[in-house]
């Protein structure tokens, strides 16, 4: 939150304070759509307080990811790839974000048109991964990267 001078400054220049301008919290968070989760985190951490800050938080928005990027919804958003209960829609997010960058997929999902990436065939291939990192090494560093979406 800036000074009162300095909120008045940015006033005579023209300027608004976007979380001045937000009416609500599901306002906030279509916004916050527009962004990649990283940039979510982002606008968290600068918005210590107010609408945009509760909204970066929220269960709904990062639902909403999870649906978005990995095809996820209800009770299967709650677990993550190894099927072990969380705690919340942001710490799910956070574990299949992990199982899709472990298969070198990259799961930061920007922009609100981009197709979910399937969640069990990342868990599944994440799983032998790490299987075969810890029981077939050898063979492991034989194996070429994953192929890109193109």
């Amino acid at each position: 939150a800036g000074s009162q001078p300095a909120k008045a400054a940015e006033t005579r220049r023209g300027g608004r304070d976007l979380t001045a301008t937000l009416a609500d919290e599901g306002q906030a968070s279509q916004v916050l759509l527009f962004l990649d989760p990283r940039s979510i985190l982002r606008a968290r951490a600068a918005s210590s307080s107010g609408v945009l800050s509760s909204s970066a938080g929220s269960e709904a928005l990062w639902s909403a990811l999870l649906a978005r990027c990995f095809g996820l919804s209800g009770a299967a958003a709650r677990c993550g790839p190894d099927d072990e209960e969380l705690a919340s829609a942001r710490e799910a997010f956070a574990a299949w974000h992990a199982a899709a960058r472990c298969v070198g997929l990259d799961g930061s999902c920007a922009g609100p048109r981009s197709s979910p990436l399937s969640a069990p065939w990342m868990a599944a291939w994440a799983r032998l991964r790490r299987w075969q990192s810890a029981n077939a090494e050898a063979a492991s560093r034989t194996l070429r990267p994953p192929a890109d979406a193109d």
